[in-house]
């Protein structure tokens, strides 16, 4: 009987690069005279980067490879996301983002981006345990399919895969109401949905924020 090789998967091999490039950064910065807080954010930095620049390189090769990372990136977050709400960093959302767009404009696909803003809250301690808890709420709601990032102190990006306008709406006010009634703050949310008048990353930014 024939032996048949079995092929090892892309997105293992991939994961497996990401850990140990992972490992010797972390090695790396452990040698380093800076402060506990410092090697954190030194090490995040350098994280982000390495995560961009490497979905970039991959980024031609198909979107199933992108896919598959994409997953294990999500896989990733409880060692590199924001150590509050476990939710991904900013930087992975720019290669999304670009990924979804020439991905639309190929494909005649839709997608819908939402930015999540919480204002009004100037207590760190009790913004911390709001962050912890919109956190939760945003990961039951929202499918795996769908991505999710911290942008900054007050700001959360969504991407709602193959979702069109009126569907988007619906998530947005479930969302906002689920998180006012359950929290007790105010939530405003900017969406908007591809169309082929949107040029570039920034500006479907500039566009959800202005909605």
């Amino acid at each position: 009987m024939e032996n048949k090789e079995e092929k090892i998967p892309i997105t293992t091999v991939l994961f497996a690069f990401i850990i140990l490039r992972i490992a010797g950064a972390g090695i790396s910065l452990l040698t380093t005279t800076d402060t506990k807080e410092k090697k954190i954010e030194k090490f995040r930095s350098l994280y982000n980067n390495f995560i961009e620049n490497t979905f970039r390189k991959i980024d031609n090769t198909g979107s199933g490879i992108l896919s598959g990372a994409a997953s294990l990136f999500r896989g990733l977050n409880d060692i590199v996301s924001d150590p509050v709400t476990g939710i991904a960093a900013n930087r992975f959302m720019n290669v999304i983002i670009e990924k979804k767009l020439a991905e639309a404009k190929r494909y005649n696909t839709v997608f819908s981006f939402l930015i999540m803003a919480i204002p009004g809250i100037t207590i760190h301690s009790k913004w911390r345990k709001i962050q912890k808890r919109i956190s939760v709420i945003l990961f039951k709601e929202l499918r795996k399919a769908d991505f999710i990032i911290k942008h900054d102190k007050r700001e959360f990006y969504i991407l709602l895969q193959n979702t069109d306008n009126n569907e988007a709406r619906i998530v947005a006010e479930r969302l906002q109401k689920n998180i006012e009634s359950n929290l007790d703050v105010i939530v405003h949310i900017g969406l908007v949905t591809y169309n082929r008048d949107i040029q570039d990353r920034e500006d479907l930014i500039r566009r959800a924020k202005t909605i």
